[in-house]
């Protein structure tokens, strides 16, 4: 610890009986937690590989410095790895910070765990997609959450999370796009402004195709925020835009089909990673 800093033992993560100093050091302010090596090396090679390293002889282990992680993630990662994450309930954040450490520090299968818990919100399944802020609610603003969804996603390679965010984005450009440009690199912004452009194009070659009756009058500079609603408008009990009712398993045959093309084209419009296909079919959607 340097002359300046502020040694604050962690309330959560400080065992009696732990082995191991962890160090995080933000403003001045050096965090420890005193955990079990066990528990790190069983999980991780990286954190087996840190704790192999031979110490200086005589004198207690010197803490582990992790220079590079916040308390905040360092937290979110133990909390994973000493409780249940199938009986979590967390944050946004806490659940960026583990996808940001689990893919750091190479934990198997806790990427790919925390990436279907945020699924659950940020949904490749369009139906999913439909029903989680239709009936289950947007948990608050969404934008400053697709933000920090992308900056996680791209670092930690988990491609599936960013159609999705990129989509919300690209729905919210007119009217919020300082806030978000501010917010994204510049190939990030050329990328949303591209991809809008190429999904617009497809909404309106759609359009074309698809019988009047069926937009019931919609306006397309919505953007791709008409895709959702006119989904929505189709399916539900008072769908006043299907008239002819002989028709109406065809039509919504038709709208489904057309709806999922352009989903599953967004990473194509927005030059994100591919997506395997079989992923737009599995449901995500679930309580936790």
């Amino acid at each position: 610890m340097s002359s300046t800093s502020t040694l604050v033992e962690h309330e959560d993560f400080w065992f009696e009986d732990g082995d191991v100093v962890l160090s995080v050091t933000e403003d001045s302010v050096e965090h420890h937690f005193r955990v079990h090596r066990l528990i790190l090396k069983v999980a991780s090679p990286v954190f087996r590989d840190m704790l192999s390293m031979p110490q200086p002889s005589g004198g207690e282990d010197l803490p582990v410095p992790l220079p590079s992680d916040s308390v905040q993630d360092v937290t979110a990662l133990l909390g994973a790895l000493y409780v249940s994450r199938k009986a979590q309930s967390m944050s946004l954040d806490v659940a960026l910070g583990i996808l940001r450490l689990s893919h750091k520090y190479q934990i198997e299968g806790m990427q790919d765990e925390i990436t279907r818990k945020l699924q659950e919100y940020w949904p490749l399944k369009h139906s999913d997609y439909v029903t989680r802020l239709t009936f289950l609610g947007s948990s608050g603003d969404r934008i400053p959450q697709a933000l920090k969804i992308i900056d996680a996603a791209q670092h930690c390679q988990a491609s599936e999370l960013l159609p999705t965010a990129f989509y919300e984005l690209a729905c919210a450009w007119g009217t919020r796009w300082e806030e978000i440009a501010r917010s994204l690199s510049p190939e990030n912004v050329t990328r949303l402004s591209v991809g809008r452009a190429r999904s617009e194009q497809r909404l309106r070659k759609f359009a074309k195709e698809t019988p009047r009756l069926m937009w019931n009058g919609e306006n397309l500079a919505t953007g791709l925020a008409a895709v959702p609603r006119l989904c929505l408008r189709t399916s539900g009990p008072n769908s006043e835009n299907i008239r002819l009712m002989p028709c109406r398993d065809w039509f919504m045959g038709v709208l489904e089909n057309k709806t999922q093309e352009l989903w599953e084209n967004i990473p194509d419009d927005f030059n994100l990673p591919k997506i395997d296909a079989r992923l737009y079919s599995q449901s995500q959607i679930m309580m936790f």
